[in-house]
């Protein structure tokens, strides 16, 4: 049964993720010189973006912690071109990785495979996800390193092996190369080991490995700017910082009054009734105190309280990295309906029948909506 799950979520999947990519979403703003970059940097040899002439020197060279995606995408343009097709597959690529973290995670957790089946669904199908992982954008990048990283840390919990926590650490380390939003991230997985082990955290081994490896793979890109900006006094690489960081001097009001906006888009258009349902899940997930929707509410948590503080555009799409875990949280939540409410073996049976169905038939119907681009999940 598993194995048939998940050949049936792949073939979706491989049609969803390549059906119409050169097309839609239509081409974002961005895209041209985040391409630009990669180019710059496989073509001629130097990581610099020629367009975005400033005081920040990225004409100069490109020195704020989010070079993975260019280092990415220019090796795949130098294989297959120069195309908006090859960029986008990249995201989609890892977009899909995000997926299959994500089934396999909940298939450790031992939630059913219908309700896995679901999940799958509804998170590639989230409008933001669907979008963000078919743009040339970081946002992707982020979330499949930090939900690997958040896979990674509790199967350390879960099974105490120091090769899940070395893990953990190497791809935080790897993580702070995507985006300075990453330190959102990190700042969570490490609260999680806080939670886990408490005052023990400080002295036990484990912590000292996720530090160790973090320092590993974070090391690549010390070198690099020591290198392009040691000679500057890292003055570009603060410039480009305080860049995309928040700067207001009324800081403590005006900058998370300002934040409402990046919600407001996010439940724009008719969104609304989606989002006041994501509400009520979160809120009913409390009622579910298990190691997975625990952690899963502090990585949302700390999305909502430091993405006003680290990032200064207000944009929804800063939010796609929490997403995985809103589904989880939405999943347990049906999950622990399930097992308090349909206790009587009979009901139970007729009822999970017809949800089962009633779900993956609601699954399919969203999928085909969404590779028609239609305006349904807008």
């Amino acid at each position: 049964m598993e194995r048939k799950t998940l050949i049936v979520i792949l073939g979706l999947l491989s049609i969803y993720f390549s059906w119409n990519i050169h097309q839609y979403p239509p081409v974002h703003v961005d895209e041209p010189w985040e391409t630009i970059t990669a180019y710059q940097l496989y073509f001629h040899g130097k990581l610099n973006n020629p367009v975005l002439q400033g005081p920040e020197f990225y004409q100069e060279h490109f020195v704020e912690p989010r070079i993975l995606q260019s280092i990415v995408l220019g090796l795949f343009y130098k294989v297959f071109g120069l195309h908006l097709w090859v960029g986008r597959m990249v995201s989609v690529i890892l977009g899909a990785c995000v997926l299959l973290c994500f089934y396999y995670l909940l298939k450790r957790y031992q939630v059913d495979n219908y309700l896995i089946f679901f999940g799958v669904i509804i998170l590639s199908t989230h409008h933001y996800f669907f979008i963000f992982s078919r743009t040339i954008r970081p946002e992707i990048y982020v979330t499949f390193i930090g939900f690997a990283c958040f896979s990674a840390l509790l199967k350390g919990f879960d099974t105490e092996k120091k090769i899940w926590f070395a893990l953990t650490g190497f791809l935080m380390g790897i993580g702070m190369w995507t985006h300075p939003a990453f330190a959102i991230w990190c700042a969570a997985l490490i609260s999680m080991l806080f939670l886990e082990y408490q005052l023990k955290t400080f002295t036990l081994k484990k912590t000292s490995i996720v530090l160790l490896f973090f320092v590993i793979g974070l090391l690549p890109f010390i070198i690099y700017l020591i290198i392009e900006d040691a000679g500057n006094d890292f003055s570009h690489f603060w410039l480009q910082i305080r860049r995309g960081a928040v700067q207001n001097a009324s800081f403590l009001t005006q900058t998370f009054f300002d934040e409402f906006s990046r919600y407001q888009e996010y439940a724009s258009g008719t969104r609304l009734p989606i989002v006041i349902l994501e509400i009520v899940f979160i809120i009913l997930s409390f009622k579910s105190n298990d190691r997975l929707s625990r952690y899963s509410r502090v990585v949302i948590l700390f999305h909502i309280i430091l993405l006003p503080v680290l990032i200064k555009s207000r944009k929804a799409r800063y939010l796609v990295p929490a997403l995985p875990l809103l589904i989880i949280l939405m999943l347990q939540t049906f999950r622990s309906f399930e097992l308090e409410y349909l206790k009587n073996w009979f009901r139970k049976f007729a009822a999970l029948h017809f949800i089962q169905r009633l779900l993956i038939v609601s699954g399919i119907f969203l999928l085909v909506f969404q590779v028609s681009a239609q305006s349904i999940l807008m």
